[in-house]
């Protein structure tokens, strides 16, 4: 008899599996994290990729915003913050010209205390930061539509600064394959009419997720979103299965976020050997509310068994919710030429990533190979 163990709700939580019965347990892969994380940020910021140095971009008189993730991610934006707030200060930027705008999407608003503590005390005293109200039209400026024809609506903060820097974890994501780079901007600063209608996108994928493929139509649009705004510069970061940072991404965006994707497919790309009857699925620590939870359904239906069942493998879904989930307003949809990834997801060719893990055929698996999130054990005949 297995004995599995299961992180659930701050503990963890242990079920016992005959041996006949369980085929694999999938995690994403250890990494070791950068030793000095201060040391990797200075580096990555002295060594841009395919871009000149910050300082010597940035004029006195330009208006900056920093676009951060929210609480919904762990990237330490409190010690990048103050990395880069060094360098704008070295270009002669005053603080009075920078702002950081809190990236929600259509999650809910951070309390104060929650921001503070995202950005550190220092950097909260030190600049403006503050929520993208995304329920309030009067924050909001219309710039039309996308290349794709989605319409684009963003905070007018982005629109009007001088100097956009997105700051962001890179992961594998459902919809636009993975988090990071322009995601920062859609969904994480527009309206919820774009964000809607960006969703609906990702559903053209022939019946499976964007998961763990960086070029597809979400990410396509949503680069052409920052390409409009003028957002070109990111810092990223890619985290180990503890939480810790395993690699600094700062520069061009599209370049810094392919190097960033090449190291989160070393983490969180697995291999899984045979399809399974069912998958159990543990959406920790993506569990902070259901917005976020559900994303463990995703690689756990990457690794089902296909057509050998009338409704595919069933998942047993774990989850724990610590809030309520955010409420995004009803969006217009839209006709959209269906995609499917230009690769075969057949027998030994899929791929995927998650903290999501996307798990890859071996070659002794029946059907499509699939990701899934933090922990995905699977259990056979």
């Amino acid at each position: 008899m297995a004995e599995i163990i299961i992180p659930f709700d701050g503990k963890p939580y242990r079920l016992k599996v005959p041996d006949k019965h369980l085929v694999e347990v999938l995690s994403p892969k250890p990494f070791p994290a950068v030793a000095e994380l201060e040391t990797q940020i200075e580096h990555a910021l002295d060594h841009p990729i395919r871009q000149a140095p910050l300082e010597t971009r940035v004029k006195p008189a330009d208006r900056v915003l920093l676009v951060s993730d929210d609480n919904t991610r762990s990237t330490p934006v409190d010690r990048v913050i103050p990395a880069l707030l060094k360098r704008l200060k070295r270009a002669g930027v005053k603080d009075a010209q920078i702002c950081c705008l809190i990236a929600l999407g259509t999650h809910r608003y951070m309390t104060e205390e929650e921001i503070m503590t995202k950005v550190g005390s220092s950097v909260f005293k030190r600049i403006r930061v503050l929520n993208h109200e995304w329920r309030n039209p009067d924050v909001l400026v219309d710039l039309g539509t996308s290349s794709r024809g989605t319409p684009l609506q963003v905070n007018r903060l982005v629109a009007e600064a001088d100097v956009v820097i997105g700051l962001g974890a890179i992961v594998p994501h459902h919809i636009p394959g993975f988090s990071g780079s322009s995601k920062i901007i859609q969904p994480g600063v527009c309206g919820a009419r774009t964000t809607a209608e960006t969703h609906m996108l990702s559903c053209e994928s022939g019946g499976d997720s964007f998961l763990g493929y960086e070029d597809n139509p979400v990410r396509q649009d949503m680069d052409d979103m920052a390409d409009r705004v003028g957002m070109n510069t990111i810092f990223n970061v890619v985290m180990d299965t503890n939480g810790r940072v395993a690699g600094c991404f700062f520069g061009e965006m599209r370049s810094a976020f392919l190097e960033g994707v090449s190291l989160a497919r070393k983490i969180y790309g697995v291999t899984y050997h045979e399809t399974p009857d069912i998958v159990l699925a543990n959406s920790c620590p993506c569990d902070l509310d259901f917005w976020q939870s559900h994303k463990s359904q995703y690689p756990a239906q990457r690794t089902r068994r296909g057509e050998s069942c009338a409704h595919g493998t069933p998942r047993l879904h774990l989850l724990a919710l610590r809030q309520d989930q955010s409420r995004l307003s009803p969006g217009g949809t839209q006709e959209w030429s269906r995609f499917r990834p230009g690769r075969s997801l057949g027998h030994g060719a899929g791929e995927g990533l998650g903290h999501y893990f996307f798990p890859r055929n071996s070659g002794g698996a029946q059907g499509k190979a699939r990701p899934h999130p933090c922990a995905q054990h699977r259990m056979g005949h």
